[in-house]
């Protein structure tokens, strides 16, 4: 754990020295160009000298509220590239704001985007550079996949091999109702992934086999796991026991949280008006029916209330289904409908519920109580999510999908409410301008059915396969 601690705080390091390094010669290749020195900005009198160092500092900021400096193993380097893009956007943007408002006119907006031309160009390449050494040296692993042989113990399957390419190879799945010998199938793997259809047992007699031979294991956590990551070791006499200590809010936080909620919606509300406006234009020319519609939801505390939103579907869309969830190709989505949700716009109204004190900025996704008590039959621990307002945005919603389980959005819901604070809140804000852009997370429930056959054919047995893809 320790050199692993090491080498991750070591990777940091790196990171950000390059960047530095990078963020600094984009400035100097930029006054170069211009001003036909590298160090104009410097040189120049007044408080212009400190320009580079607010530039440096902004962008470093945002780089790690977007997740530029988390561990890049196993992930997407379109997502790394985005937020880099949003990154450098967001700091000469928010650099040009503070020139026209501290009346700096000596440095020509040009030279500031000469310099985000530069850093785009320099960033994105080192970073890229990195990512691929990265896939190079870690890429390939050989995993086994061992479950129980149900049906989503096949979508987990389908997940890893529509995850990005070239990290992981698929050696075998292994039902745990075959006879096979366990470390016969384990010697030439690099990562065991256990799917959550294991039992406690089965899990534990893996986890040890494979943790005396230096074999990676992965786990899906039970939610009881999560609140385990926060306990405190504690000793009982001579007995070694973990404090799991309940999660509160305290009443500063919960100020604080609050006049964060106002300050932002207010502020995005102002700046998001002209969309407002073209929006209640739009919607209803485009279908019949209004541009907002309201609906109930369970709010803090299970608590009853009203929610806006723009209308992205046709008028009186459930009227003879019923409360159902939204899927892949829906034909209940008008075309404005399709466009505003893979952008999250219809969320905007959303804002006043926020200023009336419904909802958070952040916060776990509001429910309907008719689906709220069909999740709680099934899923232990449900209603934990309820402990706190809903939220605009939320961990689940920035880095999961439309059509992620609720399980599994519950497991980042429950992980940001143990983690909660006024910096987390502000950085999945900003995360949720990287979603926007990426608007294939928006998109509905999918029927896996037949694509996640066609690629298991390629990876499992037959008999496999029809014990995945159909519910024991």
């Amino acid at each position: 754990m320790r050199k692993n601690n090491l080498s991750d705080r070591l990777n940091k390091i790196l990171l950000l020295t390059s960047d530095v390094l990078l963020l600094l010669a984009s400035i100097m290749i930029a006054n170069l160009l211009y001003f036909n020195s590298p160090t104009m900005w410097i040189s120049l009198r007044e408080i212009t000298f400190i320009v580079p160092i607010s530039i440096l500092l902004v962008t470093i900021v945002f780089f790690y509220f977007l997740d530029l400096y988390a561990d890049w193993i196993r992930r997407s380097i379109s997502k790394f590239v985005i937020n880099i893009i949003l990154s450098l956007l967001l700091s000469s943007a928010l650099t040009l704001v503070v020139f026209s408002l501290l009346q700096i006119q000596n440095i020509p907006s040009i030279a500031v985007c000469l310099t985000l031309i530069f850093q785009l160009i320099l960033i994105i390449g080192s970073r890229v550079l990195y990512w691929s050494l990265l896939k190079y040296y870690k890429g390939q692993k050989n995993m086994l996949i061992i479950g129980s042989g149900s049906k989503h113990d096949g979508e987990l399957v389908y997940k890893v091999l529509n995850h990005n390419k070239g990290w992981f190879i698929i050696q075998n799945f292994i039902p745990v109702y075959k006879e096979i010998n366990l470390i016969d199938n384990i010697q030439d793997t690099d990562i065991v992934l256990l799917c959550p259809s294991l039992s406690y047992t089965e899990k534990s007699e893996i986890i040890s086999q494979c943790s005396s031979r230096g074999i990676e294991v992965m786990v899906i956590p039970e939610l009881t796991d999560l609140f385990i990551l926060e306990s405190n070791p504690q000793q009982i006499d001579d007995t070694f026991v973990l404090s799991i200590k309940p999660v509160e809010i305290t009443s500063i936080q919960r100020h604080l949280k609050r006049a964060f909620d106002l300050l932002i919606s207010s502020f995005i509300i102002v700046l998001c008006s002209p969309i407002f406006l073209v929006l209640f234009i739009i919607i209803p020319l485009t279908s019949k029916g209004p541009a907002l519609y309201k609906q109930e939801r369970l709010g803090e505390n299970e608590n009853p209330y009203h929610i806006y939103k723009f209308r992205s579907m046709v008028e009186e869309a459930e009227r003879l289904t019923g409360p159902a969830l939204a899927i892949d190709n829906d034909p209940r989505i008008t075309r404005v409908g399709r466009w505003i949700r893979s952008t999250r716009m219809d969320e905007l109204p959303q804002l006043f519920n926020i200023i009336k004190g419904d909802m958070s900025l952040v916060g776990p996704r509001p429910e309907r109580a008719f689906f709220i008590n069909q999740f709680r039959n099934d899923i232990p621990n449900y209603s934990y999510r309820m402990s706190v307002k809903p939220g605009l945005t939320g961990l689940a919603q920035t880095l999961s999908n439309y059509t992620t389980s609720v399980e599994d959005k519950l497991r980042y819901d429950v992980f940001y409410i143990k983690n909660y604070s006024l910096s987390l809140d502000l950085k999945i804000l900003i995360q949720t301008l990287s979603v926007m852009l990426q608007r294939n997370q928006a998109e509905g429930i999918k029927n896996l059915d037949k694509d996640l056959e066609d690629k298991l054919k390629n990876v499992l047995d037959q008999k496999d396969v029809e014990a995945i893809t159909q519910t024991r």
